[in-house]
């Protein structure tokens, strides 16, 4: 009880008002939070999209150049790597919670790429009945969300 001539606040007054404070602060921590989280999941879909794209730019590219050839002839998994479209080797990809990033023989290291800080592994299968190319492009999530990928289909003709 308080008496009509005391001046100040009591410790408990005080105490609620430094719960109530955290608690806005801790709400605003989470939420500030969630936002940067989702906002780098985006980029690094973003930027796994532009990767395949320039994996399926370099296939087009190499389906209507001389060598064009080389891209409908078997092994019917594969990347096109570099700045000379050559053709690499790649293993039939695993289900996604099963991939291992690490084994060469399914993501050969030229068909791999670090753009952003994070490492982008793309691998074209080819469905040789219509010559449509499944592009696909795989990374670890940063936050811990584990392993993501997108995939890019087309239509091409020799």
């Amino acid at each position: 009880m308080r008496r009509l001539d005391r001046r100040g606040d009591t410790i408990v007054e005080v105490l609620i008002a430094i719960v109530v404070v955290s608690v806005i602060l801790t709400g605003a921590f989470v939420s500030a939070r969630r936002s940067q989280s989702g906002i780098r999941q985006t980029q690094e879909r973003v930027e796994a999209l532009k990767v395949a794209e320039g994996q399926m730019e370099r296939i087009r590219v190499a389906a209507k150049s001389g060598a064009g050839a080389a891209v409908y002839t078997t092994p019917h998994t594969f990347c096109v790597a570099g700045n000379d479209n050559a053709k690499v080797s790649a293993g039939t990809l695993p289900q996604l919670s099963t991939d291992n990033f690490a084994n060469v023989s399914v993501h050969p290291a030229e068909c791999s790429s670090t753009p952003t800080g994070v490492t982008f592994h793309t691998v074209t299968q080819l469905d040789p009945s219509d010559n449509t190319f499944t592009v696909t492009t795989r990374w670890d999530g940063v936050g811990g969300i584990g392993k993501q990928e997108v995939q890019l289909f087309a239509r091409i003709h020799p």
